[in-house]
């Protein structure tokens, strides 16, 4: 039967009725902060984009990603409904979420830019089939942070937390597995600076203290010449 027969009905207009509910967010609940991503993995972050030279970093991720031979295009056909992106090896792609925010199109192409130098299988010498899943995520997520640290972008809020939920705080991998994996990730985060620093340089955090300490220093006596 059609749901219809089932709704009730206002006597007088004969219009459905409907409950209300009360509609909250976590923030008003009494989960704890440290459990949000657990409740919400696919939240968005809206990270600071202060001092990151946002076109020139994408830029030279654009130039990174055509030099291993792998396209990036944006979902459009919603293909990833929650996810943020993803690397298809099959088709050597790369889909990117159209709701990310600006910061999460940085940390989030860089991270599926990982799983395709790493996690490829036409890279004979990265390819490792076996693998984990978590390792996986550890090198792709790990070379995210760093790269984006190095150029201004600071996506520790979701980034620590991403790594330690896959890795169970990293006691996933026996040590062996981890100086493997850190090696790996130290290549991988050498290649796309380098190909990312042919468009910017990486944010140095002194140079604006540096600068206005040596503005307001009292002048030395004595001419200069």
């Amino acid at each position: 039967m059609k749901s219809r027969f089932f709704q009730e009905r206002d006597s007088n207009t004969g219009l459905a009725k409907f409950a209300t509910y009360k509609v909250f967010e976590l923030s008003q609940t009494t989960l704890k902060p440290e459990f949000y991503p657990k409740a919400m993995p696919n939240r968005h972050y809206d990270f600071n984009l202060d001092h990151v030279r946002t076109k020139e970093v994408l830029e030279g991720l654009s130039d990174y990603a055509n030099s291993i031979g792998v396209t990036i295009y944006q979902d459009d056909a919603k293909e990833l409904r929650s996810a943020k992106g993803s690397f298809y090896p099959d088709e050597q792609k790369i889909l990117l979420n159209p709701d990310n925010t600006p910061g999460e199109v940085v940390a989030t192409t860089i991270h599926e830019l990982a799983h395709a130098s790493l996690h490829n299988p036409k890279f004979a010498n990265s390819y490792k089939e076996d693998v984990s899943k978590d390792r996986r995520e550890l090198e792709a997520e790990m070379t995210s942070y760093l790269v984006s640290k190095h150029f201004g972008l600071d996506t520790s809020e979701k980034a620590i937390r991403y790594m330690a939920i896959w890795t169970d705080n990293l006691t996933s991998l026996d040590d062996q597995q981890l100086a493997q994996s850190m090696k790996r990730i130290h290549g991988t985060v050498s290649k796309i600076v380098k190909s990312v620093e042919q468009h910017t340089k990486p944010y140095q955090l002194n140079r604006q203290v540096v600068q206005n300490q040596n503005f307001i220093q009292s002048p030395k006596k004595g001419l200069k010449v």
